[in-house]
């Protein structure tokens, strides 16, 4: 907490660590567009306190539209690492577009998938890689594969989750009921969107038979085929979550 020799508040600020991704600094900020003066002395601050953890960057979270404390910080050197939107939309506003699967192809189950050690191993292998690839701005902390799949645990286990043919993977999403009667997509992969179309449409299907009522996710603008599926389903519009960034050099004692 931030304050002026007259006890005026000019700030406050929260710090926090992820371990999943643990090379930056969590900030949150509130200050004051009178507190202008004191913006150099937080971003030396959470520079200190990233250092003293460890940390060779720094990032804050803020839905749009931005402050200006945080347009202060894009001039000085930091940048928009990603934006995330968490919509949802009622299935029955949903029209499935007539989307055949062809010859040689086939749906699989999280269940049918994990009942094969070949199937199981390059789907939590390839949404593995997939996440580390979207999230390079801030790196994910090195973990097997198989730490990976506990991610999954709460997944949807009898809605399609992969598109294959033969031994390859054409796409797939995992699904979950974070919130009764709603679908939830989280992480994407495949070799083309119109790949994740036909797997889509046929996961709303399912939903829409099993008496689910709306679909709704977590797509971030840094995973181009989470952005795409955004875009691709009527989603209401959601309020835009941008995380700002930036990198540095840990100095050494």
């Amino acid at each position: 907490m931030y304050r002026a020799q007259n006890g005026k508040l000019e700030a406050i600020m929260a710090y926090s660590n992820n371990p999943v991704h643990p090379h930056a600094q969590g900030f949150s900020a509130y200050v004051p567009n009178y507190s202008v003066h004191i913006y150099q002395s937080i971003l030396k601050d959470v520079v200190t306190i990233a250092q003293r953890n460890n940390c060779d960057r720094i990032a804050t979270l803020q839905y749009l539209p931005l402050t200006a404390f945080e347009r202060w910080l894009l001039n000085n050197q930091f940048s928009c690492w990603r934006e995330t939107v968490m919509p949802s939309v009622l299935l029955d506003k949903i029209q499935l577009a007539e989307l055949s699967i062809k010859q040689g192809q086939h749906l699989l189950t999280l269940r049918q998938i994990k009942q094969s050690d070949y199937w199981w191993k390059t789907l939590i292998k390839k949404s593995h890689e997939d996440y580390v690839a979207s999230h390079l701005v801030n790196p994910m902390i090195k973990m097997a594969d198989s730490n990976w799949a506990a991610n999954t645990n709460d997944a949807l286990m009898d809605i399609p989750v992969a598109l294959v043919t033969g031994d390859q993977i054409l796409s797939y999403t995992y699904s979950f009921e974070d919130l009764p009667n709603v679908l939830t997509f989280s992480w994407f992969g495949g070799t083309s969107t119109a790949n994740l179309w036909i797997l889509q449409a046929e996961q709303i299907q399912w939903a829409i038979e099993h008496h689910f009522k709306k679909l709704s996710g977590e797509f971030d603008n840094s995973d181009p085929l989470a952005w795409s599926t955004y875009r691709h389903w009527p989603f209401e519009s959601a309020p835009v979550l941008t995380t700002l960034g930036r990198k540095f050099t840990i100095e050494k004692n």
